[in-house]
């Protein structure tokens, strides 16, 4: 009996002595690329054909003379980082015949108005007229680039008209969706 006594002992014991716990023989390793925040601005000004820093929060007027109508022509330029595929505009009106004539604004998407024929070669986009209160539509796109704009008068007493000013604002709807990124 006491050797059957040793011989189970051994067959239960032994295993148990000879086994390694289950966390001992876990690895682990962690790898990938680090990522950072990165904050941005994103802001869309009006101002005249050709300024490329125009000053943050100003609007942009034109103006017309006694008995002309001919379209006039600025620029929205992003003065933010973050691209701007929209923008809010609002245009205001002032003058003897304001009260009837309506201006719109139009944008050349893709391409910059030609002032001496008073062409787009892009795609001729509405941004705002003076009959509504503001409107939310393209706008100039990456950081750093300008949407190009004309001002049309129309109605019964535009030779009245003596300025509009275009007023641009934006929100963080018109940069981009939030993101979140996990590692």
């Amino acid at each position: 009996m006491p050797r059957t006594a040793t011989a189970l002992v051994a067959l239960v014991v032994l295993p148990v002595a000879l086994a390694t716990p289950a966390w001992a023989t876990a690895k682990g390793r962690a790898s990938g690329a680090a990522v950072s925040a990165t904050t941005g601005t994103w802001a869309a000004v009006p101002t005249a054909v050709g300024v490329s820093s125009p000053a943050p929060g100003s609007d942009y007027t034109v103006n017309w003379s006694l008995l002309d109508s001919t379209p006039r022509f600025g620029q929205v330029v992003n003065t933010g980082t973050f691209a701007l595929p929209t923008a809010t505009y609002a245009l205001t009106k002032a003058g003897v015949g304001a009260l009837t004539a309506t201006i719109r604004v139009e944008a050349c998407v893709g391409a910059t108005w030609n002032q001496t024929a008073n062409t787009c070669a892009g795609t001729v986009t509405a941004l705002t007229t003076t009959a509504v209160t503001s409107t939310r539509s393209t706008g100039p796109g990456a950081g750093g680039a300008a949407l190009s704009v004309r001002f049309t008068p129309t109605g019964l007493s535009t030779l009245g008209v003596s300025s509009a000013s275009l007023t641009v604002s934006t929100s963080r709807a018109d940069a981009r969706a939030a993101t979140t990124t996990t590692s």
